[in-house]
């Protein structure tokens, strides 16, 4: 009895692995609102002011595969729209490579829910890069994100991945309280063998 209950113990003590997705067993593909796509524990939608938002994977033979959100209803570029990510578990940490931007200084917002509102974090281009990897640290158990930008052709996502899952606190004793309880056992104990 004591061994399963140290087991079962342990094992919730213990965080959530993280989790990860790099889109490389997908190939060119839509998949429509609202369901989305599932995959890792990760569940992708798509919004947008049109009428036919999807999360489109793109496969690139330059840039690997990687996930935006698309609406081929639109004018102009139709990648140009809010792809949301709920996560499989709460965390503290989120990363992800941003693909194909094309013009400098554009921005992309993120926007992640937490249990105390949501935590708005940008990143603004400032180089020639294709790939830039940007991690957000100290999400105070995000649930899922929002994400945004004001790039002309859109912007792609890949290597998506959220740090050890965040694990509620469990409360300790009160030392005062642990110290009592040791003197009351002692004296039991004592009083035992009289």
């Amino acid at each position: 009895m004591f061994k399963r209950t140290l087991a079962a113990a342990l094992f919730l003590a213990s965080p959530l692995l993280a989790a990860t997705e790099d889109f490389e067993a997908f190939t060119t593909q839509n998949f429509p609102m609202p369901a989305g796509l599932t995959t890792n524990g990760f569940l992708f939608t798509a919004t947008s002011a049109g009428t036919q938002a999807a999360v489109r994977i793109f496969d690139s033979a330059t840039l690997s595969s990687y996930v935006l959100a698309c609406d081929f209803s639109v004018g102009g570029n139709p990648c140009e729209q809010t792809l949301n990510i709920l996560f499989p578990a709460a965390t503290d940490t989120f990363s992800v490579d941003i693909l194909a931007y094309d013009t400098l200084g554009s921005t992309a917002t993120f926007r992640f829910d937490t249990p105390g509102g949501t935590d708005e974090r940008n990143y603004t281009r400032v180089g020639s890069e294709s790939i830039a990897s940007v991690t957000f640290t100290g999400l105070g158990g995000a649930t899922g994100v929002s994400i945004f930008s004001d790039d002309v052709a859109g912007l792609g996502y890949d290597n998506i991945s959220t740090g050890s899952a965040v694990t509620p606190e469990v409360p300790l004793p009160a030392p005062l309280a642990l110290l009592a309880g040791g003197i009351c056992a002692l004296g039991l104990t004592r009083r035992r063998r009289a």
